[in-house]
């Protein structure tokens, strides 16, 4: 796998920007490619969620996503295990016009499986504003 690792931290960093773009567009099909059949997020005080509840959650935001950015963002490959972090930055323009931001840091575990790297676990965390 070592010889792979540098090309898989490269997916890996395109993966988790491609989830930011389906979250920003509400894309619910292109988070549902990106994350895997067993897909757990965890953000501690919440019971944890599977795929379909992300998702659901996604589309419930209320108001327009203005943008949701990663900065910081790292990525590493061992024995087959693909591991990101970084910090998501969002903002969303509610529906009484005003703007809401958000800041979490997170951390993004994915496998290879036969259709490429796949989520399986997303841990976040919201920073104070």
């Amino acid at each position: 796998m070592a010889n792979r690792d540098i090309g898989d931290e490269a997916q890996l960093h395109a993966i988790e920007q491609r989830m930011f773009d389906a979250i920003r567009a509400r894309d619910a099909d292109g988070l549902r490619e990106l994350l895997h059949d067993d897909f757990v997020l965890r953000i501690p005080g919440h019971p944890d969620a599977d795929r379909e509840a992300l998702i659901a959650g996604v589309l419930a935001i209320p108001g327009e996503i203005l943008s949701v950015d990663g900065e910081g963002v790292t990525a590493r490959v061992v024995d087959g295990v693909g591991v990101l972090t970084g910090t998501q930055r969002a903002r969303v323009a509610l529906p009484d016009g005003t703007v809401a931001t958000s800041t979490n840091v997170f951390t993004d575990v994915a496998v290879w499986t036969e259709r490429g790297w796949r989520l399986v676990l997303a841990h976040s965390v919201e920073l104070p504003e």
